[in-house]
């Protein structure tokens, strides 16, 4: 079995584990998308600091897929 999907599986695995047992996974996460949230909040718009975040995570996204792509 190849490396990458071994490692797939591992991860899998991890998730399944960690929400094993988790009814409502809303409630779960809650104190992480807090925290999430609270790295917006010092700006002036935090509306416009989110929307910025997302578009940077958008264009190395693509940049990677394009190198990779050329490989």
């Amino acid at each position: 079995m190849p490396a990458k999907s071994l490692k797939s599986l591992g991860g899998k695995v991890g998730a399944y584990r960690k929400w094993r047992g988790v009814t409502d996974r809303t409630e779960a996460t809650e104190k992480a998308r807090a925290a999430f949230n609270k790295r917006f909040e010092e700006f002036p718009d935090p509306e416009s600091a989110r929307r910025a975040y997302y578009a940077e995570l958008a264009l190395k996204s693509a940049q990677v897929r394009r190198r990779k792509a050329g490989s």
